[in-house]
Protein backbone atom coordinates (compact mmCIF):
# COMPACT_ATOMS: atom_id res chain seq x y z
CA UNK A 1 0.00 0.00 0.00
CA UNK A 2 2.69 2.29 0.93
CA UNK A 3 4.66 1.53 -2.35
CA UNK A 4 1.54 2.11 -4.28
CA UNK A 5 1.18 5.81 -2.58
CA UNK A 6 4.88 6.24 -3.23
CA UNK A 7 4.32 5.74 -7.18
CA UNK A 8 1.59 8.07 -7.16
CA UNK A 9 3.43 10.84 -5.16
CA UNK A 10 6.33 9.81 -7.33
CA UNK A 11 4.23 11.15 -10.85
CA UNK A 12 2.88 14.21 -8.69
CA UNK A 13 6.60 15.33 -7.55
CA UNK A 14 9.32 14.23 -10.17
CA UNK A 15 8.37 17.39 -12.80
CA UNK A 16 9.69 19.21 -9.63
CA UNK A 17 12.79 17.34 -9.27
CA UNK A 18 11.49 15.37 -5.91
CA UNK A 19 11.54 12.04 -5.47
CA UNK A 20 9.05 9.53 -3.20
CA UNK A 21 10.52 6.04 -2.26
CA UNK A 22 9.57 4.00 0.26
CA UNK A 23 11.62 1.47 2.44
CA UNK A 24 10.80 -1.74 3.18
CA UNK A 25 12.26 -3.54 6.99
CA UNK A 26 11.67 -6.76 7.57
CA UNK A 27 12.75 -8.11 10.95
CA UNK A 28 14.67 -5.29 13.33
CA UNK A 29 15.16 -6.21 16.41
CA UNK A 30 13.95 -2.86 17.90
CA UNK A 31 12.76 -2.77 21.64
CA UNK A 32 8.86 -3.49 20.72
CA UNK A 33 9.79 -6.91 19.28
CA UNK A 34 13.01 -7.28 21.87
CA UNK A 35 10.28 -7.31 24.68
CA UNK A 36 7.28 -8.89 23.46
CA UNK A 37 8.79 -11.88 21.73
CA UNK A 38 10.40 -14.68 23.53
CA UNK A 39 13.92 -16.15 22.74
CA UNK A 40 12.20 -19.33 20.48
CA UNK A 41 10.15 -16.98 18.69
CA UNK A 42 12.89 -14.31 17.87
CA UNK A 43 15.05 -17.24 16.63
CA UNK A 44 12.04 -18.40 14.26
CA UNK A 45 12.15 -15.07 12.53
CA UNK A 46 15.88 -14.79 12.67
CA UNK A 47 16.24 -17.95 10.69
CA UNK A 48 13.35 -17.20 8.47
CA UNK A 49 16.29 -14.43 6.74
CA UNK A 50 18.68 -15.54 4.36
CA UNK A 51 21.14 -13.56 6.73
CA UNK A 52 19.60 -15.78 9.70
CA UNK A 53 19.68 -13.23 11.99
CA UNK A 54 17.82 -9.81 13.06
CA UNK A 55 18.87 -6.69 11.85
CA UNK A 56 19.75 -3.85 14.19
CA UNK A 57 18.04 -0.37 13.42
CA UNK A 58 21.37 0.89 12.31
CA UNK A 59 21.34 -1.21 9.31
CA UNK A 60 18.03 0.74 7.69
CA UNK A 61 20.70 4.01 7.57
CA UNK A 62 22.41 2.38 4.65
CA UNK A 63 19.48 2.71 2.17
CA UNK A 64 18.28 5.64 3.81
CA UNK A 65 21.14 7.81 2.86
CA UNK A 66 21.72 6.27 -0.20
CA UNK A 67 18.04 6.84 -1.57
CA UNK A 68 18.72 10.69 -0.05
CA UNK A 69 21.73 11.08 -1.56
CA UNK A 70 23.22 12.00 -5.25
CA UNK A 71 23.27 8.08 -5.62
CA UNK A 72 19.96 8.23 -5.62
CA UNK A 73 18.62 10.66 -7.66
CA UNK A 74 17.69 8.98 -10.49
CA UNK A 75 15.31 6.02 -7.81
CA UNK A 76 11.54 7.20 -7.45
CA UNK A 77 8.18 5.87 -7.21
CA UNK A 78 10.07 2.36 -5.24
CA UNK A 79 9.69 0.78 -2.77
CA UNK A 80 13.04 -1.24 -1.35
CA UNK A 81 12.98 -4.11 0.46
CA UNK A 82 15.44 -4.31 3.84
CA UNK A 83 15.15 -7.44 5.31
CA UNK A 84 18.22 -9.68 4.91
CA UNK A 85 16.35 -12.33 2.85
CA UNK A 86 12.86 -12.80 4.25
CA UNK A 87 10.87 -11.98 1.59
CA UNK A 88 13.07 -14.34 -0.39
CA UNK A 89 12.23 -17.28 2.36
CA UNK A 90 8.58 -17.45 2.28
CA UNK A 91 7.92 -20.35 -0.19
Amino acid sequence: MYVVRASARALDLGPYGITVNCLCPGPFLTDMPGKLLNDEEKKYFADRTALKRWAAPRELAGPALMLASEAGAYITGQGMVVDGGAAINIL
